[in-house]
């Protein structure tokens, strides 16, 4: 395949600062399709390090993967690159939190810092736009040189400055470089109109549809056969879903999830890993081993399963998770992720037959469907760009009742 200019430009200048600049960051951007990662290739290609001296990185679990799917086999979450975990006492308001069902302390991670080995050339920073100002520091901290790339419109970490990516200036992919073989690129066209600010309409535009509420809610199971996974932005909707796909799969009364159902971890577990991949917030799998009633210890509160996260064919074995939380609705949630998951043994998992569009960052899928729901004025389109862009091959979005 031949570049465009745009992409000659791209890999022309990164190879250039690689050699002969002194700036320590090189960053573009471009949305789904545009040929990020082969520029990047064809950038690590032309600069001629081996795979053993460059370290590819993501912030989260699902888009290490997807980036070990693109072809980079040794891609690893950022922690799993930066930090290794040490267990030390709770400390709340300057006391150390005691158990005293236990009459000993709580015990909780700290991660500290750990050196890149010496052969380490570059730092490979995909999906850059999700990691955090603290994580950004930390890489820069390694004293390597850092290629960054990722989607600049997308959403921003939780609660924390973007590390990289900030600067609206910074050099964009923009051709679609994506063919589908359905007509009409409808995920391309409405992801510009999210992209810039204009409303979706009911159609059909080749591989994706737009529908109103009111005819999904008449046939749904129309709609959800054959998708992937449903994105939302709200709790509640994931509740409700979640209610709905139960009750079809006939296990609405189960306590414990079952073999094949979807899950996502909701807690960050940077200690449990496997191959480079944490098992992190917003990291979704699916259900490895039926979760025998025996494994329950109410005790800990926890019941044990294995857990596969999409695309990967690994699992997580073993893994405790807390078993109040998971039977919990959205409303009792955050006060107990707030204040009792402190005590819990257990890592919070919720279904996953849908997730949140902030969820989905750094996922793809090859059919999705779209709750779209009004959230925050200033974001709301970006919610639906980052939803849209999820889907690979097919899209049908649900237009909001406002």
């Amino acid at each position: 395949m031949a570049s465009t200019d745009e992409q000659t430009n791209i890999i022309k200048a990164a190879v250039d600062w690689f050699y002969h600049s002194d700036e320590q960051i090189f960053e573009y951007s471009g949305g789904p399709g545009r040929g990020k990662t082969y520029v990047l290739d064809k950038i690590l290609e032309e600069i001629a390090l081996s795979p053993l001296e460059f370290a590819p990185m993501t912030f989260t679990g699902a888009a290490a993967i997807n980036m070990r799917r693109k072809g980079m086999f040794s891609a690893k979450t950022a922690h799993s690159w930066l930090y290794e975990p040490i267990e030390v006492p709770l400390v709340k308001n300057g006391k150390i939190v005691m158990n005293y069902k236990f009459n000993r302390p709580v015990m909780t991670k700290k991660f500290v810092p750990k050196p890149l080995d010496d052969y380490i050339k570059l730092c490979v920073v995909d999906e850059g736009g999700s990691v955090p100002q603290s994580v950004a520091q930390d890489i820069i901290k390694q004293g390597r040189k850092i290629i960054v790339t990722g989607d600049i419109d997308q959403l921003p970490p939780v609660g924390e400055p973007r590390g990289f990516l900030y600067n609206p200036d910074v050099p964009r992919l923009t051709k679609n470089m994506r063919q589908y073989g359905c007509g009409e690129n409808g995920i391309e066209y409405l992801s510009q109109r999210a992209l810039n600010g204009l409303p979706l309409h009911v159609g059909y535009y080749g591989n994706a549809v737009v529908i109103p509420k009111s005819v999904f809610n008449k046939c749904p199971d129309l709609y959800l056969a054959n998708m992937d996974v449903v994105i939302c932005n709200r709790n509640k909707t994931r509740d409700e879903f979640t209610d709905y796909c139960r009750n079809k799969r006939g296990v609405a009364g189960h306590k414990l999830p079952t073999f094949g159902e979807p899950l996502v971890c909701k807690q960050n577990e940077w200690d449990i890993e496997i191959d480079g991949i944490n098992l992190v917030n917003g990291l979704r799998g699916t259900v490895a081993s039926f979760p025998d009633p025996s494994s329950i210890d109410l005790k800990d509160n926890t019941f044990t399963f294995n857990f596969q996260p999409d695309n990967m064919n690994q699992y997580f074995q073993h893994i405790k998770a807390d078993y109040k939380y998971i039977n919990m609705r959205h409303e009792m949630r955050n006060a107990y992720k707030e204040y009792e998951s402190k005590y819990s043994m257990g890592t919070l998992f919720e279904y996953g037959y849908a997730i949140t569009s902030y969820s989905s960052q750094g996922s793809e899928y090859n059919n999705v469907l779209y709750i779209q729901e009004p959230m925050n004025k200033r974001l709301d389109n970006t919610f639906d760009y980052v939803a849209i862009t999820r889907a690979r091959n097919f899209l049908v979005v649900v237009l909001s009742d406002g």
